[in-house]
């Protein structure tokens, strides 16, 4: 980014002080903060932000005018091969403000094509690589976001801790349980007080098959976030994994109580009930979960398997539909 650029970002004049952009810096994160603007956007903008910002505090001494330097001598000058090189940067400035754009009306397809444009006049572009990267995982072209995030973590991005985050998602996506996994470490490592990064860990180390430690992520959560609904969800389904079926049920409650129409959770509990021996109750819950989502098999089975031991005990079953 320029310094015209940079200026323009931040909504300065040219004869603009040190002081002046740390003001404009500042009443601008106030509001463009991904915290404070839930749009989808708001993290490519608040980028911009950040980028224009470091580019002002990195080329100015704090008291000197922030203005267009004043003609130089010719030998001075810039050369023909920078004056290119800065026409190119400004280039690609332009495209990654309109995929910003794009992406915010969830215009994927178009947003990854202003990125890629970007990204072909500006190839050390690193925010433009994770931009497009994160429009890809929205367009769902998963496999294809990870060489952007690879780049922009070889291009030492400032923050690291998010291209691990969405590197890891998408490979959570593709599968690749044990290399999201790895992600998500280092994003912690970056950034250790984000709870969504707690939670995707908790996540692959739940497909992993490591639910005593996915505990930990998701206790890391709901400490970080205390409404984070799906922690209290995937908590549950790990303590059932281990058998903690009274913890289950407190969990699950817990998700249902901020999400009432919570068909899983519902299920769920009911059949952490019905480990319990608590049969009337768990009917009442694979009622509740069908109710939601009618077509609900695990849900219909959970139910005939409750009735089953309220009328005859424990009597073999016949539905032959896996648990």
């Amino acid at each position: 980014m320029t310094r015209k650029e940079a200026f323009r970002v931040l909504g300065l004049v040219s004869n603009a002080t040190l002081d002046d952009a740390k003001k404009a810096y500042r009443d601008r994160v106030k509001v463009m903060h991904p915290d404070k603007d839930p749009s989808s956007g708001a993290k490519l903008r608040f980028i911009l932000v950040q980028n224009a910002y470091e580019v002002i505090t990195n080329q100015l001494v704090k008291g000197k005018p922030a203005k267009e330097e004043s003609p130089r001598p010719e030998r001075d000058r810039p050369s023909r091969t920078r004056t290119h090189q800065l026409d190119r940067e400004s280039h690609a400035i332009r495209y990654f403000e309109h995929g910003a754009q794009m992406y915010e009306l969830e215009q994927y397809a178009d947003a990854i094509a202003e990125f890629d444009a970007a990204i072909l006049f500006n190839p050390k572009f690193a925010d433009a690589y994770y931009a497009c990267g994160v429009a890809k995982y929205a367009f769902r072209q998963y496999a294809a976001s990870i060489p952007d995030f690879d780049a922009a973590i070889r291009l030492s991005l400032s923050h690291l801790d998010d291209c691990h985050y969405w590197r890891g998602r998408a490979k959570y996506k593709l599968r690749q349980y044990s290399a999201s996994l790895a992600d998500f470490d280092a994003a912690i490592r970056h950034e250790d007080n984000v709870a969504a990064y707690y939670y995707w860990r908790g996540t692959a180390k739940f497909k992993l098959g490591q639910y005593a430690a996915c505990v930990h992520d998701y206790d890391e959560v709901i400490r970080l976030e205390r409404d984070y609904v799906d922690a209290y969800y995937w908590r549950g389904r790990a303590k059932y994994e281990i058998g903690h079926y009274a913890a289950s049920v407190h969990d699950y409650t817990e998700a249902i109580r901020t999400t009432p129409d919570y068909a899983d959770a519902y299920c769920y509990r009911g059949r952490a009930k019905y480990e319990l021996e608590q049969y009337a109750a768990a009917i009442q819950d694979f009622d509740e979960a069908i109710r939601l989502r009618p077509g609900f098999k695990y849900a219909r089975y959970g139910r005939f398997r409750a009735r089953n031991e309220l009328k005859n005990g424990n009597a073999s079953l016949t539905e032959p539909v896996e648990w």
